[in-house]
This record gives structure tokens, sequence and C-alpha cells, in this order.
């Protein structure tokens, strides 16, 4: 598939063709163990999820902790980002945040 100034269709979002877009535009992917798509900007993994029955695209990033910070910290601090920032959403799981954002793309 060609990809230069291209826009994809509905049904062309797959995730080879999204990591054939992303390579187009010189991000460096990769695979997770299931096979997911990952994108390795700036040192910092960022995966890619698809839903294509409900069109959506879900990006998210894990972030470790400090391990000297108490469950109830972790909470409090994934709480003030989602209090600061709209469109990222936080949540603390074991030892790890967690970042994500999900896109609607149909039509």
């Amino acid at each position: 598939m060609k990809v230069k100034n291209k826009i994809l269709k509905d049904e062309e979002i797959t995730s080879a063709n999204l990591e054939a877009l992303f390579k187009a535009a010189s991000i460096t992917t990769d695979r997770d163990d299931d096979g997911d798509l990952v994108l390795l900007d700036n040192g910092i993994p960022t995966f890619i999820g698809i839903d294509a029955e409900r069109k959506l695209l879900s990006f998210y990033v894990i972030w470790g902790l400090k391990s000297r910070m108490s469950a109830e910290d972790k909470r409090a601090f994934a709480n003030k980002l989602n209090d600061s920032l709209i469109l990222v959403r936080f949540a603390v799981g074991g030892k790890d945040l967690w970042f994500d954002y999900n896109l609607l793309y149909e039509g």
C-alpha cells in the first residue's frame, strides 16, 4: 500500500496499514508479544489498539512509578493529572501509571 500523502479510509484501518503510515512518517515501529503495533518515538513506547467494530483507535503508554510511592499517592497523582489534562486519561495499575487516548475514526 502506498501511504505517502494518504488518508486511510475506515476499512483501511489495520495494524499493517497504520504501521506503514507511521514508517512513512519516519516513526520507528515494533510489535509487542501479542502482535499489537508499538510506536517507538523519543524512547517512549506507545501501544496502539484497534477496535474495528467501534471504529476506535486506542493509544496508550505505561510509565513506571517509583516504588516508594504508596498506592494512595499513586492514585492521587493520577487524579491530579486527570484534573489538569483534558484529552489524556490516567490510571494506576500496580506499580505503573497508564496513559491512554481514544480516537474515533468513522467517516
